[in-house]
């Protein structure tokens, strides 16, 4: 048994068998059972130092400060507890879930892969009826010697006048060889950059001439329509040939 006890008024810890308090005056109850051990009485937290204190002082033991009443600290067993209670977080928002657009982009591709397709063969398929005969591509071959013998102005472009009739070059496929024949006279604008050692006209005669070549060969269903042979009338001298967009033969190499 220890020989302190607390005082029923201030809770101070005096002598067990004080009858007073000597620190608030007190009369102390002489019987055995109200002396009471620091272990065996139940326990509250002072809620201003927080020290642990018995449950019915009126004022803490180690701070002084008053203590509120058993129907105030019902439940107050942990003054840290106590004040984050008071305090306590707000509850975060829920952040909105980002939406995925994986399938959304992933549609858009494919349908730019199918629009590029359909556009492809459907030029395809309008370069195979253009040229889907001999004659049909000397055509094409024809337009294109229309225009590269078509005089110059000033700002060096062509004038609209067409003078593939006046020049006399002839443009017609030829069966039995299976080649687009381009026959030009001394006259034409073709024959004279030759003539007339002429690099720049020259030039654009076999760019142009492989260009239309090329398309031929890519859209029709038969390779030899882009054989394109240019040879000079007057003595049936052979000046450029181009198979398939490649130049085979070039009288200025």
């Amino acid at each position: 048994m220890s020989n302190n006890k607390y005082c029923i008024n201030c809770g101070k810890l005096i002598p067990a068998n004080s009858e007073f308090c000597p620190y608030c005056s007190t009369k102390q109850p002489a019987l055995a059972p109200t002396r009471v051990s620091e272990h065996a009485a139940s326990k509250r937290y002072c809620p201003a130092c927080g020290h642990s204190i018995p449950q019915y002082v009126k004022f803490c033991p180690h701070c002084g400060a008053e203590q509120p009443t058993n129907s105030q600290t019902a439940g107050n067993t942990n003054p840290s507890a106590a004040a984050k209670m008071g305090a306590q977080p707000k509850a975060k928002r829920p952040r909105p879930q980002r939406r995925s657009h994986f399938w959304r982009n992933f549609i858009i591709i494919v349908v730019i892969l199918l629009l590029g397709m359909i556009a492809y063969f459907s030029y395809q398929n309008l370069v195979a009826q253009r040229y889907n005969s001999g004659p049909k591509a000397a055509q094409g071959v024809e337009k294109v010697i229309i225009k590269l013998e078509q005089p110059k102005n000033q700002n060096g472009n062509s004038n609209s006048t067409d003078n593939n009739g006046q020049s006399g070059t002839n443009v017609k496929w030829n069966p039995s060889s299976q080649n687009i024949d381009v026959t030009v006279p001394n006259s034409s604008p073709i024959t004279k950059s030759v003539d007339a050692n002429s690099p720049a006209v020259w030039n654009g005669v076999v760019s142009g001439l492989q260009g239309v070549s090329k398309v031929i060969s890519t859209g029709s269903s038969n390779d030899d329509y882009s054989n394109i042979k240019v040879v000079r009338t007057s003595d049936n001298r052979l000046l450029l040939q181009v198979d398939k967009g490649q130049v085979l033969y070039n009288i200025r190499k």
